[in-house]
C-alpha cells in the first residue's frame, strides 16, 4: 500500500449534498470497535482476503454471523504480502505496506488483540539525500547547503523550515481524515488542485517546490489530487516513529486467517455476482470446480481494477459503474538487491533515503533484522515505474545496482542477488500497487466507492478517505461489517 500497499516515513521533519454522503465517509478512531450480536444472523460472502475483507468477516464472524470469505490468491494479506523464501539468513522484505504508526488506532488494534510484536524502525543520525546529482548527507539538526536556486527566505528556512510554513498548514486546512464528519463540501477546493499548484499560489519558488517534493509524498505533488496527498501525510506525519510487526507485516493477515479457519477459501476466483431483493447470487471459478453461492449479503473488497474484470449485476448504477470503470490504480515497481553487509550502517548512516533519480525512494528493509547482509529496495510508481517495467528482469536489476550505487556508493561491489516486484502487471488480482486520484476525482469518486448496491457491500483501501493505507483498508472493513449489521 502507498506505500504504506507500500510507503513509509524515512525523514519525520520531511514530512453532491455532504448530508446525502455522510454514511460512507463515517471512519471509526477509537480504539473500540464493536457491532452488536445477530438477533438474526446473515449469510454473509465476502469477495476478496485483504486486509478490508478480513477485517469485515472477522467482525460479522465475531457477531453470529455465517461468513464465507473467497481468495483467488493462495494467501491471505492481498497488497499485504511478505516475502521470504527468495533471501538468504532468514531475511525478509515487504513486498507490500511497510509500516504503521500510532495513528493507525484499528490497525493497532488488531496487533494487541492477536498479540503481534511490533519493533520500531530506527533512524540514522545521518540521512541521505540525492537531489540535482548531489548526494547530500542530512546530520540530525544541521541544514545542507541545498543544490537548489532558493529565494533568500527559502534559503533562510531550509527544508524543514519549508514544510512548518506551506505544507503543516495545509495539512491543517484539510482537517483530521479520521474524523467522522470529515468530508464536506469545504474541501472541495483541496480537490481540485495538486499540492504543487497550492505552494505556488502561496509564492513558494519553482525550486522552492522542487525541494519540498524531496519527501514521503513528493511524487503525487505535481499530479494528484492535493486532498488525498494531504490526507495521507496527515496520518502518516501526525504519529510517533514508524513500526512493522517483527517477523513480517503478513503477521496480521495470517491471524485473522486463522480465527476465519475455514470460512476462509483459497483458489477461489469470483467471475460473476447477481442480486435481487431477497439474496445474491456470487459464481466462483477453482482449480476443481464451477459453483454458485448464495447469500443474504455480499461485501466486495478487491481493487476496482480487478472488479472491472468480473459480471457485475445489471442493477448496479451507472455512477458507481463509472467509478469501477474509471478508478485509476497506480502502477508500482520495487526492486530490491541483497548486498554482502549493511556496508552504509558502518559508515553510521541511514539505508533508506530520499532521491530524485529514476529508482525513486530507497527503502532499507533490514534495519530491523539480525544478520550482516542487507536488502535496499528502490521503490518505484508512476512514470518511474512504467520506465522500469519497459526492462527485462536483469537489465532492470542492473539498471537499479547503477543508481544505488550514486545514492549508496558501494553497493555495485556489495551487490549480490535481487529481484523485482511489478503489482501491475506481475499480479492479476490487484493490476495495481493502490488506487490515486487526479485533481477533482477523489470527492468525485471514493464516496461512491463505499456507497452499497442494493445487497452489495464494499470495501478497501479505495472505499476510505485515507486511500493506500492499511488503516483505510480496516476501517473500510469495519464500516461494511456495520452496514450489514445494521441492515433490515
Amino acid at each position: 500500500m502507498h506505500p504504506s500497499l507500500s510507503r513509509r516515513t524515512f525523514l519525520k521533519q520531511s514530512i453532491a449534498s455532504t448530508a446525502a454522503l455522510a454514511s460512507p465517509f463515517h471512519v471509526f478512531s477509537s480504539a473500540i470497535f464493536s457491532i452488536p450480536k445477530a438477533a438474526v444472523p446473515k449469510k454473509v460472502i465476502v469477495v476478496g482476503a485483504g486486509l478490508a475483507g478480513l477485517t469485515a468477516a472477522f467482525e460479522l464472524m465475531q457477531a453470529g454471523h455465517e461468513v464465507t470469505v473467497l481468495e483467488a490468491r493462495t494467501r491471505p494479506g492481498g497488497r499485504v504480502y511478505t516475502l521470504r523464501d527468495q533471501f538468504p539468513d532468514g531475511l525478509y522484505v515487504e513486498a507490500g505496506a511497510i509500516d504503521f504508526n500510532n495513528n493507525y488506532t484499528q490497525h493497532l488494534r488488531y496487533v494487541k488483540q492477536f498479540q503481534l510484536p511490533t519493533v520500531e524502525i530506527p533512524s540514522s543520525e545521518n540521512e541521505v539525500l540525492f537531489a540535482r546529482g548531489k548526494r547530500l548527507l542530512i546530520q540530525r539538526g544541521i541544514e545542507p547547503t541545498w543544490p537548489f536556486a532558493l529565494t533568500t527566505e527559502e534559503r533562510n528556512l531550509g527544508k524543514a523550515g519549508l514544510d512548518d510554513k506551506y505544507l503543516v498548514p495545509l495539512r491543517k486546512e484539510i482537517g483530521n481524515p479520521l474524523d467522522p464528519h470529515w468530508s464536506s463540501a469545504a474541501l472541495a477546493p483541496y480537490d481540485r488542485l495538486t499540492v504543487e499548484q497550492f505552494l505556488r499560489t502561496r509564492g513558494v519558488s519553482e525550486d522552492g517546490v522542487a525541494l519540498l517534493k524531496l519527501n514521503l509524498y513528493g511524487e503525487d505533488y505535481g499530479r494528484l489530487s492535493a486532498l488525498e496527498t494531504l490526507a495521507q501525510e496527515s496520518l502518516l506525519s501526525g504519529g510517533d516513529k514508524p513500526l512493522t510487526l517483527s517477523g513480517g507485516n503478513d503477521e496480521l493477515p495470517k491471524a485473522f486467517a486463522d480465527r476465519l479457519a475455514d470460512r476462509l477459501h483459497y483458489n477461489a476466483a469470483v467471475t460473476k455476482i447477481q442480486l435481487d431483493a431477497q439474496k445474491v447470487r456470487v459464481s466462483v471459478s477453482s482449480p476443481s470446480q464451477k459453483q454458485q453461492i448464495e447469500a443474504d449479503r455480499v461485501v466486495v473488497t478487491v481493487p476496482f481494477s480487478v472488479l472491472r474484470t468480473m459480471e457485475l449485476d445489471s442493477s448496479i448504477s451507472s455512477q458507481k459503474r463509472n467509478v469501477i470503470d474509471k478508478l485509476h490504480y497506480e502502477p508500482v515497481m520495487r526492486v530490491y538487491l541483497q548486498t554482502q553487509t549493511r556496508f552504509w550502517s558502518a559508515r553510521k548512516e541511514g539505508g533508506s533515503a530520499y532521491t530524485d533519480l529514476p529508482i525513486g525512494a530507497v527503502v532499507d528493509h533490514t534495519c530491523t533484522q539480525a544478520g550482516t547482509r542487507g536488502i535496499l529496495e528502490a521503490q518505484m510508481y508512476g512514470p518511474k515505474a512504467v520506465n522500469a517495467k519497459s526492462m527485462d528482469p536483469d537489465e532492470r536489476l542492473k539498471f537499479a545496482v547503477r543508481h544505488m550505487d550514486r545514492v549508496h556508493p558501494g553497493t555495485a561491489q556489495s551487490y549480490e542477488s535481487g529481484r523485482s516486484v511489478a503489482w501491475d502487471n506481475d499480479d492479476r488480482w490487484s493490476r495495481g500497487g493502490w488506487c490515486d486520484h487526479a485533481p477533482g476525482e477523489m470527492m468525485a469518486f471514493y464516496p461512491l466507492a463505499a456507497i452499497p448496491e442494493g445487497r452489495m457491500h464494499f470495501a478497501g483501501e479505495h472505499a476510505s478517505s485515507i486511500p493506500c493505507t492499511m488503516e483505510g483498508a480496516i476501517l473500510s472493513g469495519q464500516r461494511a461489517a456495520q452496514e450489514i449489521s445494521e441492515a433490515s
